[in-house]
């Protein structure tokens, strides 16, 4: 059995308060036993081994194992052939008692399989039931129940079965008379009746004609002890990693932040260039008010357009320009625009004028799904969508507003930063186009009962949002709607404005900013792949506890069988959400991005059944635990003054005068 492919052969026990309190006492009868015998070999004996009664059997670097000669046994013993084998190791291992403490315990079968792999003293292991947890208070001491493999079928060559074993664990330290710490660590065989005996393995049953192949099992666990401060110091390492990374997903450190800006890829590292920002309680409310404001307006035209004009486009107001399955793109007209409200006074050039755009038609998928791949409240969602939708170059969180919750998991308000490259089709001539923007997204209910799922992009001036070398900072403001228009397919409508420019420019940006606009036709798949994420998350934390593996070598979809290369190649062939065999007919393989632990985004396909797929997209969202309170930003910089260039003709599309509103 590989030590990466840990599977238990028995369910998860539970055991009783009163046999839990037995256990414990064992154990410390076990080690208040065993404590005699340590402080005679290190007080009276000098630490030296009586080689009368011990014979050397092997050592390595500082540690030698002996085993206790076959006349002592006699004695106490009339059968050479049933005595008890009694073993011995002693010597140092480099390290601190802390690391090689730490590198004992193993309460989960998660830390066990890691353990496993550095120390490479076991062939398969599980955690059966965990009678006491370390504490902060008391950090190595625990009590489990486990099972153990030791793999002998390599040296025998199949005429001798492998050895398992049940058995309680206890670690902890004492303190001596002293007042020196003494680390323990101990493993005595105990007898469940939920622990059956396993065919092909022989419970713990060792004797003489097997005992040079079992105990050579043996000695190399012991001597892993060698191992154990550096497996410590490697989930000292490891903890930093899962401690570090969640806070890295989101402020990166400033370094990283400076030399990853420069170069930013869509699938690799989407830094930020600006310092994450807090808000203050005041400039929070009245970034909601602005963004209720101008959804308020939208809401009317879009009401205007679908019950009024029927949704139908008046074409002498919008000029096709282009499609994309079933969603058509269209610019307003040059005579129909609005002079720009960013600007406080008229402009004269007739080209430069406010560009406007209409984006209309439906999409594939649910409104749930849809909704879901449009939230990105966090920097690795954030990332992980662009991954799918590609529809910017560069993006990142700057501060949390309003972060979804499980009553309105889609309700949320953030602040962000994006950039669009246009450096590719420019030639260089004209810079790339960023932004920072207020979005907001939720949903609402209309007269008629049904649900209306909004999407708001706006944009806002910070102080702290310096200009960018290389980019123009540019401004937009785009309201989305999404309608369940029938059982598979939302209806989408989309109202654009970008900032006034030059017919080069537009030539330039308006190609960049349709492709954003046509972004909601990956709505609803990367709402399924977030979907398919959580729930590999979520069987994977169930897998820490207890993995198995179905035996059934059946198709799990069509119940074909599987023949003896498809069992070899079963790895590549498991759906790894069950873990049941899928032929290459019914699998269906996902390309879904995760984020590593060096902060880059990586793609890579995943095999599912059909029915596991069926099962988690069909499902409604799950909860948003993951979001990033504003409490535990790090080096946020705070700011008082928010300026937000909003106007009746800018974001509400109405037709009054144009007016500055400021934050």
């Amino acid at each position: 059995m590989a030590k990466e492919l840990f599977v238990s052969p028995f369910r998860r026990m539970t055991l009783t308060s009163a046999d839990m309190n037995e256990l414990q006492v064992v154990a410390k009868t076990i080690v208040e036993a065993n404590l005699d015998p340590y402080l005679q070999y290190w007080d009276v004996d000098n630490r030296k081994v009586n080689p009368n009664s011990w014979k050397l059997v092997k050592s390595k670097n500082r540690m030698r194992v002996y085993s206790e000669r076959q006349w002592r046994r006699q004695q106490e013993n009339s059968s050479a052939d049933t005595d008890l084998q009694s073993m011995l190791c002693v010597g140092t291992t480099p390290g601190t008692l802390d690391d090689v403490m730490f590198g004992v315990m193993s309460p989960t079968l998660e830390v066990t399989r890691t353990k496993a792999s550095y120390l490479d003293d076991l062939s398969g292991a599980a955690v059966l039931s965990t009678v006491k947890e370390p504490t902060s208070e008391d950090p190595f001491k625990s009590v489990t129940v486990k099972w153990m493999e030791l793999d002998v079928r390599r040296r025998s060559m199949g005429f001798v079965k492998n050895r398992d074993y049940v058995y309680v664990e206890a670690t902890g330290i004492n303190y001596l008379p002293s007042g020196e710490r003494l680390g323990y660590h101990v493993m005595h065989s105990v007898d469940i009746p939920q622990a059956h005996d396993l065919a092909g393995r022989v419970r713990a049953n060792c004797r003489d004609k097997v005992r040079r192949l079992v105990v050579a099992c043996f000695i190399k666990t012991l001597l892993s002890t060698l191992k154990y401060a550096y497996c410590g110091e490697m989930k000292k390492l490891s903890q930093a990693l899962n401690d570090r990374t969640p806070r890295a997903k989101s402020p990166f450190v400033d370094y990283l932040v400076r030399t990853q800006a420069a170069t930013m890829a869509k699938g690799e590292n989407v830094a930020s260039p600006l310092r994450r920002i807090i808000l203050p309680p005041g400039d929070i409310n009245e970034l909601e008010v602005v963004a209720n404001a101008i959804l308020e307006a939208n809401l009317e035209r879009y009401q205007h357009f679908t019950d009024v004009d029927n949704s139908k486009i008046n074409s002498h107001q919008w000029k096709y320009i282009k499609s994309k399955d079933q969603i058509k793109v269209y610019a307003e007209r040059r005579q129909k625009r609005r002079r720009s409200a960013f600007q406080s006074t008229p402009i004269n050039d007739a080209n430069l004028e406010l560009q406007s755009m209409l984006c209309v038609g439906s999409t594939p998928g649910t409104l749930d799904d849809v909704m879901l791949g449009i939230l990105s409240p966090t920097l690795e969602a954030t990332r992980t969508k662009t991954s799918f939708v590609d529809d910017r170059s560069g993006s990142a969180l700057l501060s949390v507003a309003k972060a979804p919750t499980a009553e309105e998991s889609f309700q949320s308000v953030v602040v962000n930063w994006m950039e669009l490259d246009v450096r590719r089709r420019s030639m260089g001539i004209v810079k790339n186009r960023d932004y920072i923007y207020v979005e907001a997204t939720g949903m609402k209910l209309m007269l008629n009962g049904a649900r209306l799922g909004y999407r708001l992009m706006h944009s806002v001036d910070f102080p702290q949002a310096h200009l960018l070398e290389g980019r123009v900072r540019a401004k937009l403001s785009v309201c989305c709607f999404f309608r369940q228009e029938t059982e598979s397919s939302v209806s989408v409508y989309m109202m654009g404005m970008m900032d006034p420019m030059s017919d080069g420019v537009r030539r330039m940006i308006v190609p960049c900013f349709v492709k954003r606009m046509l972004s909601p036709l990956k709505y609803a798949h990367y709402g399924e792949m977030k979907k398919l994420t959580q729930a590999l998350g979520e069987r994977y934390a169930e897998l820490k506890t207890l993995k198995t593996r179905d035996a059934d070598h059946n198709c799990t979809a069509c119940r074909k069988h599987l023949g003896r290369l498809g069992k070899l190649v079963g790895h590549h062939s498991t759906c790894k959400l069950c873990f049941r065999y899928v032929c290459n007919s019914c699998r269906v393989e996902k390309e879904m991005s995760f984020v590593t632990l060096d902060l880059k985004m990586t793609q890579r396909k995943v095999t599912f059944c059909p029915s596991c797929v069926s099962e988690a997209t069909v499902e409604a969202p799950p909860e948003l635990l993951d979001v990033e309170p504003r409490r535990q930003a790090v080096n946020y910089q705070r700011t008082n003054s928010v300026g937000s260039s909003v106007s009746s003709g800018w974001g509400t599309l109405l037709d009054n005068d144009p007016q500055q509103i400021t934050l």
